[in-house]
Parts: structure tokens; C-alpha cells; sequence
């Protein structure tokens, strides 16, 4: 009971941070609500990936866009994470090109789908397990163990590691 309510105090006292992309660092912005810490964790766990992923040479040619499964944060997720090529999207119509890949009908190309799991928060230390997918199987699969530490009220990432990791 005493750690629930150590946690409570931690998650109160640090309001965390958001703003444009900056290369997996969130930046505080005054007169925004306050949210879990694990959505600024996995908000900044993002945004080191997709400054990553979002400049490889052909990800535009290859994917109409992103979309994120981050449970209950996803909708604000989508909202703070703009400024990206290809963009995020609420959702997108699926169809089979008849080659056995699912693809964005109306463009004909891909959606890389992203999800952020959180193994451990600690006060300022976090691990971050992100993964992404294409929505068919010609271009697989990544993932990437990430820690993360609260640096000046923002989390930023301090190590990469691909795969994830116990």
C-alpha cells in the first residue's frame, strides 16, 4: 500500500512533457493537463523511433502513413505526434493487393502500425519496449529496447538496444 502511494506522489509531482518532435526528448509546455507518467515515457520512447524511422530514405515511397496501438493514450498520442512523414492516422481501410499484404486502399501502400510497452518506471528511469509492424508480411518487423531518464522534468532516451531485452 505504501509503494501505491509513493507512486501516486511521483506520478503528482512530476507533471511531465510534450511538444513537436525533437529526437525522443518531450518538451514541458505550460496549461496542459496532467497525465500518467507513462504516457510521457512512452510518448518520448516514440518519438526517438519515429525521428529514426521517419528519415530512412524510401519510408515515404513505402507507407501511406503510421498507426498507433498505445492503449488508453493512443487517441492523445496521435494528437501530440504531428509533423511526421508519412503522418500518423486514426485508422485507415485495409485491402489485399493479391499478393498476400494487407495495404492502405486508397494509396495502395503500407501502414506501419507502432506500439510502446513500459517494463519498468522507477522515479526517473525508465525501459521501454517499442515495437513496430507492417500491416502485411513483405516487410516485416522491429523492435527496439529503449531506457529512458527524466532529465530536467522530461524523459529522454540514454540507450538503444534492437530487439527487446529481459
Amino acid at each position: 500500500m505504501r509503494a501505491l502511494i509513493r507512486f501516486c506522489c511521483i506520478l503528482i509531482a512530476f507533471t511531465g512533457c510534450t511538444g513537436p518532435p525533437r529526437g525522443g526528448e518531450a518538451v514541458r509546455t505550460p496549461n496542459r493537463r496532467a497525465r500518467p507518467e507513462q504516457y510521457y515515457v512512452t510518448e518520448a520512447a516514440l518519438r526517438y523511433e519515429l525521428g529514426k524511422h521517419s528519415s530512412l530514405e524510401g519510408e515515404c515511397e513505402r507507407y501511406s502513413g503510421y498507426v498507433l496501438d498505445c492503449g488508453e493514450f493512443t487517441n492523445d498520442l496521435v494528437g501530440a505526434l504531428t509533423g511526421y512523414t508519412p503522418p500518423f492516422t486514426p485508422d485507415a481501410m485495409m485491402a489485399d493487393n493479391g499478393g498476400g499484404d494487407l495495404v492502405d486502399r486508397a494509396t495502395g501502400k503500407h501502414i506501419k502500425l507502432w506500439r510502446v510497452t513500459i517494463e519498468e518506471l522507477h522515479r526517473n528511469v525508465a525501459k521501454a519496449y517499442v515495437f513496430w509492424i507492417c500491416a502485411g508480411f513483405r516487410f516485416g518487423d522491429g523492435s527496439y529496447t529503449l531506457m529512458l531518464r527524466r532529465n530536467g522534468g522530461c524523459w529522454q532516451v540514454t540507450s538503444e538496444r534492437d530487439g527487446c531485452t529481459l
